[in-house]
């Protein structure tokens, strides 16, 4: 060493060349991916504990469910953090822009398509390869057909015991993949069933209120990160900041579209919101799988008969139906002849009184008309569920029958009861059942007359007019 080389200071070591470059790169159509990793360089095991998985599907790093949601901008600056410290160089892209409600759903319906042929295509791969293995079994097992028994000692034990042996591992073969045939089979049938249910407008009426609450929270998260006295607790440009701002607009982004498609569904009559507004104390409300009395009603539940000490509390999303004594619901306009039937067979399940025949007599029990040739299940409208094309007649001997527009109500003609009295709404009620026209019932027996609203007026003289029944 020379005196020139003693006397000068020591040369730092040069810097480790970087062992890759990695891009992670987010946006709302592909989500989280990490790019640039290979199997082995430990890229993984570094990123695990972010969140990040391989997606064997896209050959690539990511942070599962991040498609369509905001990014995780902690999760994803720490594991740059790691890899950095581990010597890759790490680019990060966060486009943090919400896609239209829209085009997201269509998007995720094509995967859901291609999911389905993906699994139909496995299903019926195993179902052939099981064909297969059994016709394989079928073949390894024809000698011992008719119970042929192995012979030992016999010249052909050996070959029979191999034989044997390929017939039950085919057969077991064959079983394994009928197995998984069946259930590539069960996945195709429930691919989309829970996008199915999340597209109806009840789920879609409680999406909004869960919705609603998380934006609640995001602004008294993003309230409260300036102090009263005006200090920035968490400063513009920081990462939870800007999850927040994220995550708000997101939300806003499907408040708008769901609120739009439950508008949509109110005014196709799909759907009716239901609130203070239309649920009263006493009405009935169908919800938990059956009906309850309401006994009060808050801001956004009602409190029902448990038919216990308490009150069950149940939110307006989660009524399906309501029957309101004081303001029922709006009539339906026209009902099919077999939603007339339906009604009618829960009204009264045998006899349909009330049609006024040529002669103007009106009657109230089975002995008011006469029928022969049962057939057609629909056959309310002369007088009986269950009925069909007959030949129907009047007891007091005219031929055929007539609506009146108005009818004078006659007395009990079962007893000499006298008059008879309309019968009140129940709560539970459907629409249809209404929509039949007014009962009158005796007060002493079980006589019963009913006065054809116009509507069914107008499908009866329709039938008729079509030649229906057959007299």
């Amino acid at each position: 060493m020379t005196l020139h080389d003693a006397g000068s200071a020591p040369t730092a070591p040069a810097a480790p060349a970087p062992r890759g470059s990695l891009t992670i790169r987010h946006n709302h159509a592909e989500g989280t991916l990490l790019e640039g990793s290979s199997r082995g360089d430990g890229v993984l095991e570094l990123t695990r504990q972010h969140g990040f998985r391989w997606f064997r599907s896209l050959g690539l790093l990511g942070i599962p469910f991040s498609r369509d949601h905001a990014a995780r901008r902690r999760n994803i600056e720490a594991a740059a953090a790691a890899l950095r410290s581990a010597g890759f160089e790490v680019a990060v892209e966060i486009d943090d822009r919400p896609r239209p409600r829209a085009e997201a759903l269509a998007d995720q319906s094509g995967r859901l398509d291609d999911r389905h042929e993906r699994l139909t295509t496995a299903a019926a791969r195993h179902s052939a390869a099981s064909d297969a293995h059994r016709n394989r079994a079928d073949q390894a097992g024809e000698r011992f057909y008719m119970g042929q028994p192995i012979l030992e000692g016999h010249h052909s034990e050996r070959s029979a015991l191999a034989a044997r042996a390929r017939m039950h591992a085919a057969d077991r073969l064959a079983r394994v993949e009928a197995d998984a045939a069946a259930y590539r089979a069960e996945q195709a049938g429930v691919v989309g069933r829970r996008a199915a249910r999340a597209a109806t407008p009840e789920a879609t009426a409680r999406r909004i209120l869960a919705t609603e609450t998380e934006l609640r929270d995001l602004n008294r998260r993003l309230a409260a990160l300036s102090a009263p006295q005006g200090v920035e607790l968490a400063p513009a440009g920081s990462l939870y900041r800007e999850e927040l701002l994220a995550r708000r607009a997101v939300s806003e982004e499907r408040l708008a579209h769901d609120r739009a498609e439950l508008d949509r569904a109110e005014a196709a009559g799909r759907y009716v919101t239901r609130g203070p507004h239309n649920v009263h104390v006493g009405d009935a409300v169908y919800a938990w799988h059956g009906w309850r009395k309401v006994l009060k009603v808050n801001r956004t539940t009602v409190g029902c008969d448990s038919g216990y000490s308490w009150q069950d509390k149940i939110k307006f999303v989660e009524i399906q139906q309501v029957r309101c004594p004081h303001a029922p619901e709006p009539l339906p306009e026209r009902i099919t002849l077999a939603e007339a039937s339906e009604a009618l067979l829960r009204v009264i399940g045998a006899a349909m009184d009330g049609l006024q025949c040529e002669c103007r007599h009106l009657y109230a029990g089975h002995a008011s008309y006469r029928r022969d040739d049962i057939q057609d299940p629909h056959d309310f409208a002369l007088g009986m569920c269950g009925g069909g094309p007959a030949e129907w007649a009047c007891n007091q001997g005219c031929d055929g029958f007539a609506l009146a527009e108005t009818v004078e109500l006659p007395p009990c003609s079962t007893h000499d009861h006298g008059p008879l009295v309309p019968r009140e709404i129940p709560a539970e009620a459907s629409a249809e059942q209404v929509w039949l026209g007014q009962w009158w019932d005796c007060p002493e027996c079980a006589s019963s007359l009913l006065v054809p609203s116009t509507g069914l007026r107008a499908l009866l003289a329709e039938l008729w007019a079509e030649g229906w029944p057959d007299r």
